[in-house]
């Protein structure tokens, strides 16, 4: 939103155009300044504050909440697929290297990638554009899924990233686990 939008619902504006002297009517002139916008919880009121008046209220995030790192795939152009078309129990792939698939839909689970897919502090998991592919069966027991062609697929092709590339079942991460390199 706009700081322009805000303005109207900012508490102390006057009180802190007063002290400095000035209007802060643009996100320059309040960083210039050492002012933040901060919301308030309860309501849609905002105020202007300084670094120092913050750090009464300011909690470490690990002592309120649980704070975990995602999963480590080592290949996530792999196992990060956006799902194209569903059909039945089979959904319509594209994989991180361009390729489209045929998976079972029992093998994607909804993945949010990056906090910039988050609007709100909820999300709909089925407004999310991305899926991890989770296969946890057993090699010998795979072959009788379309989930088969799409891990051959992993053991034979490249796929770029920002570390190299490589093919995902040879990458390390991957290949620590060895012919079932796609169980995550």
């Amino acid at each position: 939103m706009p700081l322009n939008d805000l303005l109207p619902k900012i508490v102390n504006l006057a009180e802190v155009e007063a002290a400095v002297g000035k209007p802060l009517r643009d996100p320059d002139a309040l960083q210039q300044h050492g002012y933040r916008l901060m919301k308030a919880r309860d309501a849609d009121r905002y105020y202007l504050a300084k670094d120092p008046d913050l750090q009464p209220l300011l909690v470490r995030l690990g002592d309120i909440a649980e704070v975990r790192y995602g999963v480590k795939t080592g290949a996530d152009g792999w196992f990060h697929v956006k799902p194209l078309a569903s059909k039945g129990r089979y959904v319509e792939i594209l994989s991180g290297d361009g390729s489209r698939h045929e998976i079972e839909v029992e093998f994607l689970k909804p993945i949010v990638r990056s906090l910039k897919e988050c609007e709100y502090y909820s999300v709909k998991l089925d407004k999310l554009q991305y899926r991890i592919v989770v296969i946890d069966v057993e090699r010998k027991q795979l072959i009788q899924y379309k989930a088969y062609n799409y891990v051959k697929h992993g053991e034979t092709r490249n796929y770029p990233s920002r570390t190299g590339g490589g093919i995902p079942a040879e990458r390390p991460s991957c290949a620590s686990r060895g012919s079932e390199w796609y169980r995550i």
